[in-house]
């Protein structure tokens, strides 16, 4: 026999966070060998994995964030780009990133993306990027990220997420 509190209890709800790295039509899910770190390192973006987006850099790996602001963190290397993501990342509640093009050529793959998010302070951050990846084949065979630049299209959504995050 059920006691009285068991009918009192709330129902469980899936509070789990929406996360996702989506294709918009016509861009293939499936990576050639060179764009597969870029892939993975956009899903574990996504997903909030800060070990997964590492994982697919070299030690010397440098982002930049553009356009170029003087306040905005130097990421000089995947130890910087660590500490910053691991900062930055888990502010995040929901977290969509939908790439809408990828352009390749030999060591560079190109995105054209755009992300609708929220910050656990419930701002609605939406934005639009061209991220460009250098890529580098390893002694192993398998290619590693060298460089990466965020061009952000709407820099006002940055200063108001940086507000939001107490960054500004």
């Amino acid at each position: 026999m059920l006691s009285e509190s068991t009918y009192l209890r709330p129902p469980i709800v899936d509070m789990a966070p929406e996360r996702a790295l989506k294709f918009s039509t016509g861009v293939s899910p499936k990576p050639s060998p060179q764009a597969q770190p870029c892939y993975s390192w956009l899903d574990a973006l996504a997903h909030v994995d800060v070990d997964g987006m590492a994982a697919n850099l070299t030690d010397d790996y440098v982002h930049e964030m553009l356009p170029r602001d003087p306040t905005y963190p130097v990421l000089g290397d995947k130890k910087a780009c660590v500490e910053f993501w691991t900062w930055l990342m888990p502010n995040f509640g929901k977290f969509i990133m939908t790439v809408d093009e990828v352009k390749e050529k030999p060591g560079e793959v190109v995105f054209q993306a755009a992300s609708n998010t929220e910050t656990l302070n419930g701002f609605n951050y939406r934005n639009r990027y061209t991220i460009t990846f250098s890529v580098a084949q390893q002694p192993d065979g398998s290619y590693r990220l060298t460089h990466g630049s965020e061009l952000f299209a709407d820099t006002e959504q940055v200063a108001l997420l940086r507000r939001d995050l107490g960054d500004l």
